[in-house]
């Protein structure tokens, strides 16, 4: 993973418009066949996209290579919403033309 990481930051640095991070991995795998993963490397791979994917709420074809590792860190750590997300999503949703069940605009 760390080799992967590497080489996105290298596609970065590379590329002066921004690409989707599952692009990016797509051209170094594709460049350099031998960091193709398989087995117990290949579902670690899965379960970090999963985790992506599951943190910024989108497909990895939708998170940006530019942003996504651009994170600081709130100093009181990490909070629990205890009554889950609904109540933030109603509250950000208020006088809003907000569709279920739809992707894309």
């Amino acid at each position: 993973m760390l080799y992967l990481h590497l080489w996105t930051e290298k596609i970065r640095d590379a590329h002066s418009d921004d690409m989707s991070v599952l692009q990016a991995i797509s051209i170094v795998l594709d460049a350099h066949p031998h960091l193709r993963q398989k087995g117990l490397a290949h579902e670690v791979l899965q379960w970090f996209l999963c985790r992506l994917e599951a943190l910024f709420a989108a497909d990895a074809y939708m998170i940006s290579l530019k942003t996504w590792d651009q994170e600081q860190v709130i100093s009181s750590g990490h909070g629990l919403m205890t009554q889950g997300y609904y109540p933030l999503i109603d509250t950000l949703s208020k006088d809003i033309d907000l569709r279920l069940n739809q992707r894309g605009f």
